[in-house]
């Protein structure tokens, strides 16, 4: 289940990666206005000038924990992760009960293969937030990587149960019921319903392929692993996907062919 772990993370984040709402109510216009200004320059990929206003308003509102996030993100973004570590916990340190920079961390420390760190990140916000499905998505996410599929089937199933229909909480059940090689009918109707909710997204995709292979569909499975490879080359759980089911179905040239490619990228 290795080879997964990175498809997870980026599950993670993709779902939640969040910003603080306005700093309104702190009785200064224009340290609401430039907060807000960051928040759309950083949308706009314009992280520099985001990171010069966010510290502006740090500055000026040391003990908010808002922009403290914010920041963390756009260095998370910058590939510079020490520093968004250390924001995202001082944010934490400012107010311990702040759900979006508990979650914000924890996709950090999946990224960096940090499991057991995320997992009590996240089981500590369980204590203020049990009715959070992002906080039972995260947990799920960690319980797969752990290798407890049961229990992460549970988590997903709960977030599922709080926030409704959702396209990434019915993949990540969709794929853990696919690893327990259990409920295999209705992790393909989950995972069609994700892909049908966003048909270009290759995770959604190669879990759709995977839970064919399972099922021994195996053309289906070629096809939507394929379709996701190509979308994300560098993606080496879908490879490693593609991989495993050309060797089941003797196409071993195809197989050693992507190894290949992998190695060069």
């Amino acid at each position: 289940m290795s080879s997964d772990f990175k498809k997870y993370a980026a599950l993670f984040l993709l779902c939640l990666l969040s910003t603080g709402c306005s700093l309104s109510g702190m009785g200064d216009e224009k340290v609401d206005r430039l907060f807000t200004e960051a928040g759309q320059l950083s949308s706009g990929g314009q992280l520099l000038q985001a990171e010069q206003k966010y510290i502006w308003v740090i500055q000026h509102r040391p003990m908010n924990p808002r922009p403290y996030n914010n920041l963390g993100n756009i260095y998370s973004k910058k590939g510079e992760i020490d520093k968004a570590r250390m924001h995202y916990k001082k944010a934490l340190e400012l107010n311990s009960g702040y759900l979006i920079a508990r979650i914000n961390l924890a996709v950090l420390l999946l990224r960096q293969e940090e499991t057991e760190n995320a997992f009590r990140l996240l089981q500590e916000g369980m204590k203020e937030y049990p009715e959070s499905a992002e906080l039972h998505n995260g947990l799920g996410i960690c319980e797969v990587r752990r290798g407890n599929i049961q229990k992460a089937i549970q988590h997903f199933r709960k977030a599922i149960d709080i926030q409704g229909s959702n396209p990434m909480f019915y993949n990540n059940l969709a794929y853990a019921y696919t690893e327990s090689n259990e409920f295999l009918n209705e992790a393909l109707k989950l995972s069609k319903d994700a892909l049908k909710a966003e048909p270009q997204n290759a995770i959604f995709l190669d879990t759709l392929g995977w839970v064919y292979y399972k099922k021994g569909i195996f053309d289906q499975s070629v096809e939507y692993l394929r379709k996701a490879l190509d979308m994300k080359p560098g993606e080496d759980s879908i490879r490693s996907h593609l991989v495993t089911v050309y060797r089941w179905i003797g196409e071993d040239e195809k197989a050693v062919n992507l190894i290949k490619e992998g190695a060069h990228m």
